[in-house]
């Protein structure tokens, strides 16, 4: 289910130009690197020009990449599908969880932002 978080973009993209609207650009914010647990990971951060919409795709090691919308959160920086996973970044640190089968976001790996 990676590809749901493609999809939610990909979808609110062609809903606004279903409307008539011109498409907004894509603005690259950020880009950062992350490792731990054995894993490093590279991290783009991206907006839409308008600022409606803010993403990052994260791209692993073997080449595999997941891109995530940006979700309500208390407290850092929360990125998720809402059905699989979840990236949340706090300050340095990068949590990465996925939803368990009880429904409850579970921590896969605890990453730090290289310098």
């Amino acid at each position: 289910m990676r590809i749901s978080g493609k999809i939610i973009i990909c979808g609110a993209i062609l809903a606004l130009a279903s409307c008539g609207t011109k498409l907004p650009t894509v603005k690259l914010l950020a880009t950062a690197q992350y490792e731990g647990d054995g894993i490093t990971a590279s991290v783009n951060f991206y907006q839409l020009a308008d600022g409606s919409l803010s993403f990052i795709k994260v791209i692993l090691p073997d080449g595999s990449s997941i891109t995530l919308p940006q979700a309500v959160s208390a407290s850092g920086t929360r990125y998720t599908d809402g059905i699989q996973d979840e990236y949340w970044f706090k300050g340095e640190d990068l949590y990465i969880s996925t939803l368990d089968e009880a429904g409850q976001w579970t921590k896969r790996n605890e990453l730090k932002q290289k310098r």
